[in-house]
């Protein structure tokens, strides 16, 4: 009996995956230099840790209340289409806080960028999870979820 080679790069032999993870783990990245940058920015402007609690309070509160309907919605709609507006939609949130941190913009307005953020974060996060199994096959399907370890807090 021939032993298989165990080939630890498979999922990343396949353009469909290997687009997928490069994005994914841009937009993670993405997101935690957003959050340093909101935290410093907003405790700089007000000395107030309270404030700066609120930040990651206004992000996780969207994704506690939207987790099982945003895995209803990521079973019954088209995966793509969610996980592509929805990143459009943390894109926007982006630019949003970019002008707001620009133009000394209100708190609210801040937490208001923060809040959408979140509930596209809640609705990406299932969306992605399960068109994962769709970009690639069956037998490479632990290898790509071995690589694709989600380690964002949110």
């Amino acid at each position: 009996m021939s032993k298989q080679r165990h080939d630890p790069y498979a999922a990343w032999r396949y353009r469909n995956y290997t687009l997928f993870a490069i994005a994914r783990n841009l937009l993670m990245l993405g997101s935690q230099m957003q959050s340093v940058a909101i935290g410093w920015e907003l405790y700089e402007r007000t000395s107030s840790a309270l404030i700066l609690g609120g930040v990651g309070l206004v992000q996780v509160i969207p994704v506690i209340l939207l987790t099982l309907p945003a895995g209803h919605v990521a079973d019954q709609w088209n995966r793509q289409r969610i996980v592509f507006l929805t990143d459009l939609m943390l894109a926007l949130c982006s630019f949003g806080l970019a002008v707001l941190s620009y133009t000394h913009g209100s708190i609210f307005l801040v937490y208001t960028c923060l809040f959408l953020g979140g509930v596209a974060k809640a609705f990406n996060s299932p969306a992605s999870n399960a068109w994962l199994p769709q970009l690639i096959p069956l037998e490479v399907f632990s290898n790509a979820a071995t690589w694709n370890i989600d380690l964002s807090p949110i």
